[in-house]
């Protein structure tokens, strides 16, 4: 098949899942948020873990762009995190149709279930896409949870598993920022809990302890509001504390 006509097809899903699930998304703005949290990164990548794929629809497009050889996808698919099964049969049906079957394996289950099963693949690259704050619900800090022991357990495990010069690349909300700011004085709408969301630190802090060093971060600006990414900085001097954006990407390096 056709490279466009793969492209074709995929934009045709999207459209389809846009109408299924009221979401509006199409292949520039895919590929607008890959570049905003993954510029930093070498391509292409051969082996490629993602914790909650999801929809899959960026996983798939950047293999068709040429970016990730080989992508194993983990998902347990709770309905009330975001993606279930009707989700779960979608992607598996996408993959089928783009003969990508050689390309992208989807595991239905946890992480830590995957990584009981699975201890000879290496990766090049790890990704948790809005996906941390499903697998460690807390509305402490991290670090004073107790769960945190539970995520150094994850993080040693994904070290073990990882080749050197690898990189993790965690995409969440933030606990603080400005979108929340507004939300309090009744000028932004949204069923968000950022209670439920941690600072970067508790994220990477793990990783840093294991000699990884934090290769980039980005504060993410949504695609409606792609103008203000020129005014990322000046934020920073007036809201020291909050991020500009409501989500942060953190791309970690190993060493």
């Amino acid at each position: 098949m056709h490279p466009k006509t793969k492209l074709q097809l995929l934009s045709n899903f999207i459209e389809k899942r846009n109408h299924r699930r009221g979401t509006v998304a199409n292949l520039e703005m895919i590929r607008y948020a890959e570049k905003s949290i993954t510029d930093k990164i070498k391509f292409p990548v051969k082996n490629v873990l993602y914790v909650g794929i999801g929809h899959g629809l960026d996983a798939i497009l950047n293999i068709l762009d040429q970016k990730y050889e080989n992508v194993y996808g983990v998902d347990p698919f709770i309905e009330t995190d975001g993606n279930g099964d009707e989700d779960y049969g979608a992607l598996l049906d996408l993959i089928r149709s783009l003969d990508l079957n050689n390309n992208i394996s989807i595991f239905r289950e946890t992480i830590q279930d995957f990584l009981l099963q699975n201890n000879s693949i290496k990766f090049d690259l790890v990704i948790f896409k809005d996906s941390l704050h499903h697998i460690f619900v807390t509305k402490d800090s991290l670090n004073r949870s107790d769960l945190k022991v539970n995520y150094d357990n994850l993080v040693e495990k994904l070290h073990s598993l990882i080749n050197v010069d690898g990189n993790v690349l965690i995409v969440e909300v933030s606990r603080f920022n400005l979108r929340r700011v507004a939300k309090k004085l009744g000028l932004y709408k949204t069923i968000m809990d950022y209670d439920t969301k941690q600072q970067p630190r508790q994220w990477i802090e793990p990783y840093l302890n294991l000699g990884w060093q934090v290769h980039s971060f980005n504060d993410y600006i949504p695609y409606k509001l792609r103008f203000l990414n020129k005014y990322k900085k000046l934020s920073k001097i007036f809201f020291p504390r909050y991020s500009f954006g409501e989500v942060y990407s953190v791309l970690l390096k190993k060493r």
